[in-house]
């Protein structure tokens, strides 16, 4: 793990509290890649949640995590500010091919069958890539002034300044989290 990072990756507010809670550790991502020389990279492996408010809806989250959407959704949110709790660090990439068994990762996120579908098929030129994450509490919180640079429809931010991540702790035990990982590898590959 860095020390300081600058980079932050917006994300609905209602994903980012289930991976703070343990209740996921993938992501869906087709934007935000890049290719070098045919090879798929992530283009940034290690970042700071930056949680959103926008585009979350109640049709693409399972019942089950309803409530969890009211209570992003009724988090203070103080305009121009932007909370900063979590870091991330990308595990592991792994290309979806087979969309039956995506749709049996269910019990690993908060998503609706259709949209995760939806997401599949979108632009479908562009693979659908699963990525796994290992989560990390901040020791502190911290607010920063949202800039214009921030704002708009985008996936990556990059922070006026850099922010400590000495002393992040997991969210997941490396056990707990080696062996959700590999549950998942193993129902995208089918062994």
């Amino acid at each position: 793990m860095k020390e300081q990072n600058r980079i932050a990756l917006k994300e609905w507010a209602v994903v980012v509290k289930a991976m703070k809670e343990g209740k996921q550790i993938l992501l869906l991502r087709k934007g935000g890649i890049a290719e070098e020389g045919a090879e798929f990279r992530v283009e940034h492996p290690e970042f700071f949640f930056y949680p959103t408010y926008t585009h979350q809806a109640k049709d693409h989250v399972r019942p089950p995590f309803l409530e969890d959407l009211e209570a992003a959704k009724e988090t203070p949110e103080v305009w121009g500010k932007v909370r900063i709790d979590s870091y991330v660090v990308v595990e592991e990439v792994i290309e979806a091919e087979d969309l039956g068994r995506l749709r049996k990762l269910q019990e690993h996120h908060i998503w609706t069958p259709a949209y995760v579908e939806m997401r599949f098929h979108y632009r479908p030129e562009n693979p659908l890539y699963v990525m796994l994450l290992r989560i990390y509490n901040l020791p502190e919180v911290f607010v920063l002034e949202e800039t214009k640079e921030y704002r708009g429809c985008k996936s990556w931010v990059t922070l006026d300044q850099e922010l400590p991540t000495i002393g992040a702790a997991p969210i997941l035990s490396n056990d707990e989290f080696a062996m959700r990982a590999e549950a998942i590898r193993a129902t995208l590959k089918g062994t």
